[in-house]
Parts: structure tokens; C-alpha cells; sequence
């Protein structure tokens, strides 16, 4: 029997496994109220009983589940070799994977974001107006939590690459291993 690999927000791949997750939740969330419905048309001849109206409100939280589905579907995970280069190139730096970041105003795909120390440093993999916007979203919500950090959002990939070369070079201890984990909490905690 083949066991799967759960993949976590911020590991590579995430996007296509919440689909299938998601997927498979919300169509078990709509079979049971659909279960609940039949189960009480047959036993009592009609709709008009408390299996419908258990059934009705069965549907509310599989409807949350399908709009989570929803929002999941149009996501992307970047290339495996574009992600094979940055992990080979990324070494020791704490890294995140497929983010989308949403805020009232904007929205952002970071593909690759790598921590070291005060700097946060991700790879957008589409053009995008508001990158700058979502530099200071990210800075915002970091400092909000007592982590005030450098936030830079590049689109090419080139660039973010001599980013990462550039911070494997700023030497971090462990002691600033915590503190880069607990950036990486917030910046997943705020991503979708």
C-alpha cells in the first residue's frame, strides 16, 4: 500500500495537493447532507422532516468548503526545475514555497520567499503592478508582530537568485534560527 506524503503551506507543491485535499472534503461535506436527505425522503415518504432540515444546514459548511476549493483552484505551483534551481541554490536559508497572499486591496503569488535573519526575500512568479504594495503588506504585518524585517519581492528570476547568493553570504547564527522560523509562521499564517 502507497503511502502519500502530506504537503504543508510553504513546501513546494502545496497548490496541487490542497486542490486534491480540498476536493475530496467538500464532495464528502455535500455527500452527507445529500445522504441525510435521502435518508429521510425513504423513511418517511417526503421532504417536509428533521433529516431535510438537518440536510439544509449540512450544506453551509460544504459550501464554505467549495468557496475554499474555489479559491485554491486558479493557483499555480511554479516549474519543478524552477523550484529544483532555488533549492539548490538556497542551501541553508529557511524557505516557503507557493504563498498567495490576499488583502482588501491586492493580491500577490510569491512563489519562493527565503528568510535570513531581518531580510525576507521572494520570487513573484508573474508580473505584477502591486509588487510593491505587497512588499509593504508583508513589512507591515511582520512588524505588527514584533519582527521588523527587510521585505524585497522580485519578478525575475535572476534576480532573485543573486538575492539568495547575497544572503547565504550575511552570516546568521542559531540564535537567529528562532526568529527566522518565527517569520516564516506569521508569513504563512497571512498567506492563503
Amino acid at each position: 500500500m502507497r503511502k502519500t506524503k502530506t504537503i504543508r503551506k510553504g513546501e513546494y507543491g502545496y497548490f496541487s495537493w490542497e486542490k486534491k485535499r480540498r476536493a475530496a472534503v467538500t464532495l464528502a461535506m455535500f455527500l452527507l447532507p445529500a445522504l441525510l436527505f435521502v435518508t429521510g425522503y425513504i423513511q418517511t415518504g417526503g421532504r417536509k422532516n428533521l433529516f431535510t432540515f438537518v440536510a439544509i444546514l449540512g450544506c453551509l459548511p460544504a459550501c464554505k468548503s467549495l468557496v475554499g476549493w474555489l479559491m485554491m483552484m486558479p493557483r499555480k505551483s511554479m516549474s519543478r526545475d524552477s523550484y529544483e534551481e532555488i533549492q539548490k541554490r538556497a542551501g541553508a536559508l529557511l524557505m516557503a514555497y507557493d504563498l498567495y497572499f490576499t488583502t482588501y486591496e491586492k493580491n500577490a503569488l510569491v512563489d519562493a520567499l527565503a528568510i535570513r535573519g531581518g531580510m525576507v526575500a521572494g520570487l513573484c512568479g508573474k508580473k505584477q503592478e502591486h509588487r510593491t504594495f505587497m512588499e509593504k503588506h508583508i513589512r507591515d504585518m511582520l512588524s505588527s508582530n514584533g519582527f521588523p524585517a527587510t521585505v524585497q519581492l522580485f519578478e525575475e528570476p535572476q534576480a532573485f537568485v543573486k538575492k539568495l547568493d547575497a544572503m547565504q553570504r550575511h552570516a546568521a547564527g542559531d540564535s537567529q534560527a528562532e526568529q527566522e522560523e518565527k517569520i516564516r509562521r506569521i508569513i504563512l499564517a497571512i498567506a492563503l
